[in-house]
């Protein structure tokens, strides 16, 4: 199975943004931790991968820094740095890397940290054809954080579980920009694709990519879209 990776960077902006952290490190430091977590999970996986990383300006120093974690790649890497700065233009270079993809498209934003086997995990639930009992929902997407907002009191959504590999998947209807799909999706559904990347914050997830996922059980997308528990990234 042919794998294109498609991580975002930006050293420049805060690493809360208004939201409390699990971690304790600069922006910078958060960064180069997860995409080390990346390129470590994708030398665990022997399918054949392509990791492109788009960089949103960010200084020197850090993409010398950035650059001695990509080199340790044994996957085929590109770091781009973007002329035009900004999250829309990044989100839109990115998801438009995926309508370029052979196969599946992993795209990733900096600050999701992988376990060594989330890579190879998400390839593995994607080919198993466990879900193979629901034909209509043949597009699959996975969301590699089993988000702990998904507990809480009144965001319950029922769910169809399935076991795999060492781990259930459990179906969901949201997800960030951090996703794994077959890159036929992005093409089928450009303009929603291209809405959020150009829109946001104005045009959320909520608006645009997650009406595009089914959990299988109230909610009728035409993308069965699952995660792991636990997590195989963390968020």
């Amino acid at each position: 199975m042919k794998l294109l990776i498609v991580a975002r960077t930006c050293a420049r902006q805060s690493i809360t943004q208004g939201v409390d952290r699990i971690v304790s490190c600069t922006r910078e430091e958060l960064i180069l931790k997860c995409i080390d977590s990346l390129i470590k999970s994708a030398n665990n996986c022997n399918h054949e991968i392509t990791v492109k990383i788009l960089d949103d300006n960010s200084d020197d120093e850090f993409l010398v820094k950035l650059n001695s974690i990509l080199i340790k790649s044994k996957h085929p890497v590109y770091l781009t740095r973007l002329e035009t700065t900004g999250f829309n233009h990044s989100a839109h270079a990115q998801f438009s890397e995926g309508l370029n993809a052979e196969e599946l498209v992993y795209f990733v934003e900096d600050d999701y940290f992988h376990t060594e086997d989330a890579i190879d995990s998400m390839i593995n639930f994607y080919i198993s054809g466990v879900t193979h009992n629901y034909k209509k929902f043949n597009a699959i997407a996975i969301y590699p954080y089993d988000c702990p907002h998904r507990y809480w009191d009144g965001c319950i959504d029922p769910a169809i579980l399935f076991y795999q590999g060492d781990r259930y998947w459990r179906t969901i209807k949201h997800t960030a920009f951090t996703v794994m799909m077959h890159s036929n999706i992005v093409r089928s559904f450009w303009n929603i694709f291209e809405s959020v990347a150009l829109g946001y914050p104005s045009i959320t997830e909520k608006d645009s990519i997650n009406l595009l996922y089914s959990n299988l059980v109230d909610h009728g997308g035409p993308v069965a879209c699952f995660s792991p528990i636990p997590s195989l990234a963390n968020h």
